[in-house]
């Protein structure tokens, strides 16, 4: 009996043994190519037959943080630290982590750690310069201007926006943002004197938030001046919160938007999640309540309605710059994300938007970019037709950060 068992066991361990080499070799072969998330998902294949492997869990932490993945990083150099508290590469590595999730004091004093037990260590010396101080206040303020075209559309024809952010970092902790956006807007009375008509829109947007590495709290509020005069003034109110896990960002937002004639809350969560250090995706659901003060034909006759739509974006980053792209399928009535200063006052529903964009990092901390935007509308005539129209829109801007 005592040898069947021996043997069971032999076999077993040899097994072991192989899937060991081969996972290893493929993660040594796939970060030579420098494809350091795929080479980081090989080891943590087999992590959990070998919890105790110092040396795996101290390259998982390096093939991740060579994959930007900080956090999960963070998580391995704390797990090679329980095994061998004296390591000098895991000390370090957990201090440089540290600093790239922005948590500069918890960095410095690491640093500091391994420079009174290893004096002089050029690795730990140049990762205490960078955690000097930051300025206690950055302004990083942006302009853009958006163009709209509308095609088929029944009452409008175009307008033209220009928006001013003005957001403040202090301390790298607490947010506060101040937005104006202008659009004059033109359409043609195409079933009376077939003039041109025209009005503006004014919109106004206060944020403030708190942000940690883990966690972040964000609220606005909006004001709307609408020049058409079918609606007073426009008034919204919005709260987004976010945690970072190991498996990326979950946000949930909500917010409600109080026009003279109809109510909407709009809550939905959204999920960052990254495949590789410099490509993630963004699922996102949305569910909007809308109450009106009586019949509304937006709501097709009714007095209230539940919406429901979804999302789904690309966005590829790197130090040159990013690009991104997206799509949102679902009926909508006004529509409010007041994390993108964004209120949709139209007596259209939205059934369809795409959008790409792109923005580079030059000298000088500039960062020009260019957004275009087709959006399908759906304008209700009555409680079961609609005419059909698009909206196409481009968005040239640039912001600096001082």
């Amino acid at each position: 009996m005592l040898v069947v068992v021996g043997i069971v066991c032999s076999a077993a361990t040899q097994a072991n043994a192989q899937t060991y080499e081969a996972a290893t070799q493929r993660a040594v072969e796939l970060a030579r190519a420098k494809q350091y998330p795929q080479a980081a998902e090989t080891l943590e294949s087999i992590a959990d037959e070998f919890p105790q492997d110092f040396e795996l869990v101290l390259r998982l932490a390096r093939l991740n943080f060579k994959a930007e993945r900080y956090v999960r990083a963070q998580h391995y150099y704390a797990a090679a630290l329980a095994l061998a508290g004296a390591s000098k590469a895991a000390q370090i590595g957990l201090a440089w982590t540290l600093l790239r999730r922005g948590q500069r004091e918890q960095a410095r004093a690491q640093f500091r750690r391994v420079l009174d037990r290893w004096p002089g260590t050029a690795a730990a010396e140049r990762g205490l310069r960078q955690c000097q101080p930051q300025p206690a206040v950055v302004l990083v303020p942006s302009t853009s201007l958006t163009a709209y075209a509308y095609r088929d559309h029944a009452f409008k024809d175009g307008s033209l926006g220009m928006t001013v952010r003005l957001p403040l970092w202090i301390k790298n902790r607490v947010l506060l943002g101040l937005a104006y956006r202008g659009s004059h807007c033109w359409t043609v009375d195409r079933f009376e004197t077939g003039r041109v008509k025209n009005f503006d829109q004014h919109e106004g947007y206060l944020t403030a938030g708190l942000v940690w590495p883990d966690f972040g709290l964000r609220a606005s509020y909006a004001l709307v001046s609408d020049g058409t005069g079918y609606w007073t003034l426009i008034h919204a109110v919005g709260l987004t919160g976010r945690y970072s896990a190991l498996f990326g960002d979950l946000r949930l937002s909500a917010n409600i938007t109080f026009y003279s004639d109809m109510d909407v809350v709009r809550v939905g969560p959204s999920w960052t999640l990254p495949l590789t250090s410099w490509l993630s995706v963004v699922p996102a659901l949305r569910l909007q309540y809308a109450v009106a003060n009586g019949q509304s034909l937006q709501l097709l006759g009714k007095e209230r309605a539940t919406l429901a739509s979804g999302s789904l974006s690309v966005h590829l980053r790197n130090r040159i710059g990013a690009l991104w792209l997206g799509a949102t399928y679902g009926d909508q009535v006004r529509p409010a994300n007041l994390d993108l200063n964004l209120v949709f006052d139209s007596t259209d529903r939205v059934v369809l938007s795409t959008w790409i964009g792109a923005s580079l990092n030059l000298a000088n901390s500039w960062t020009p970019l260019l957004a275009l935007s087709l959006v399908q509308l759906e304008s209700p005539i009555d409680r079961t037709n609609g005419i059909s129209s698009t909206m196409q829109g481009v968005t040239v801007g640039v912001s600096r950060r001082w």
